[in-house]
């Protein structure tokens, strides 16, 4: 979406209003007056877009017993957490954060563990080249990386800026949620996983043949 320079003459009364409104939800004076003009026209700006997104998500995740939502950082960027079915039940962080203006890409999902635990930190290095390799084999090449303990997942579906915001909201999520299921039980047969895997692939294609869009 074009931005272009315009001159207004607003009263200082108002602006002084304005610009509590809008450090308060974390935008600057400009991104303000555009949301609420936007709003007033019933236009949907990028920013309302991932904005409505990130709520939807939100709201699938405020229903479930396993994720937590964290409190949102900003208008594109959506925080989940969950607990690992390991000793001392380690947080994992799931962090997405939504492009704006990509016609194929939702956005990017990074997963992360606060921990210096060498064991912990090895075992789910090993789950994140597992899933990518479950990835591969059932989608074909995706966009997916592991860095300094961390997994990264551009999260790509055809023509996804037609998609209402409530079904992407229920996309990510629900592959945050699948991440997750499989992510415990690897954990929980962490003493064998090579015995495991088949049940854990089994999973993996059961809850992507669920899925009416396919992240590639």
């Amino acid at each position: 979406m074009s931005k272009s320079v315009y001159s207004l003459v607003l009263s200082d009364e108002l602006i002084t209003l304005l610009d509590k409104v809008a450090y308060k939800k974390g935008l600057s004076r400009s991104n303000m007056i555009n949301t609420l003009i936007a709003e007033y026209l019933s236009f949907e700006t990028p920013e309302k877009r991932a904005a409505d997104i990130v709520s939807n998500m939100q709201a699938i995740v405020n229903k479930s017993q396993s994720l937590k939502f964290l409190a949102q950082q900003s208008n594109n960027l959506a925080s989940i957490c969950s607990a690992i079915s390991f000793k001392y039940n380690p947080t994992v962080k799931y962090t997405v954060e939504l492009y704006k203006n990509n016609k194929n890409c939702l956005g990017e999902l990074k997963v992360s563990l606060r921990s210096t635990s060498v064991s912990l930190l090895n075992a789910v290095n090993k789950f994140y080249w597992l899933f990518i390799s479950l990835e591969k084999k059932h989608i074909g090449q995706v966009d997916c990386s592991v860095e300094n303990e961390k997994f990264f997942r551009k999260l790509n579906i055809f023509d996804a800026d037609k998609l209402n915001t409530k079904t992407v909201g229920e996309i990510i999520t629900s592959y945050v949620k699948n991440f997750n299921i499989l992510l415990n039980m690897f954990f929980a047969n962490l003493e064998n996983v090579e015995k495991a895997y088949p049940k854990i692939e089994e999973v993996y294609l059961k809850n992507l043949k669920n899925q009416p869009y396919k992240i590639f």
